[in-house]
């Protein structure tokens, strides 16, 4: 974080407790929560290996996805665009209209998807202004490893 270097972080309290200390629990917080998003990611990876082979599947899940969409307002703020995009793109390609992406990407973006449909998170959905902040997350994650190839995507859809 570039607060951590800010010059404030050498003040300290009466106490001995300084900014710096509280940063420093920021920066583990944030670092355990970057871990957890990962874990979380490569959990899933077999089985949205398992599921770009099998259209019919791929198909309900993007599916499901919709349904999310339908039921689910603004949850995932700005990720929600991005992630319809992913869902498009893994239909299409499941569905042989799009085959000009690496499975991995393919792979990373239904990771994304089974994460967000599935009811069990790291931060319960139902929570009150929290519960979709790990879905975005890791849609994050995978956008991160994706995007060449989403604005790809994006650019073939509008021809």
């Amino acid at each position: 974080l570039a607060i951590a270097s800010h010059p404030a972080n050498a003040q300290t309290n009466r106490t001995g407790s300084g900014v710096g200390h509280c940063l420093s629990r920021i920066e583990r917080t944030a670092m355990i929560a970057q871990e957890a998003v990962q874990q979380a990611f490569n959990s899933l990876r077999g089985q949205a290996a398992n599921l770009t082979g099998n259209a019919a599947q791929l198909n309900d899940l993007v599916n499901q996805l919709q349904y999310f969409f339908e039921h689910t307002t603004k949850a995932l703020g700005d990720c929600a665009d991005d992630l319809r995009t992913m869902g498009s793109m893994a239909t299409d390609y499941v569905n042989g209209r799009y085959k000009e992406v690496p499975l991995n990407t393919i792979i990373a973006i239904v990771i994304a998807i089974l994460y967000v449909v599935s009811p069990i998170d790291l931060i319960p959905d139902k929570t009150p202004g929290i519960g979709y902040v790990d879905d975005a997350a890791v849609v994050a994650f995978a956008l991160s490893q994706v995007h060449e190839d989403v604005d790809r995507y994006r650019e073939w859809k509008q021809q």
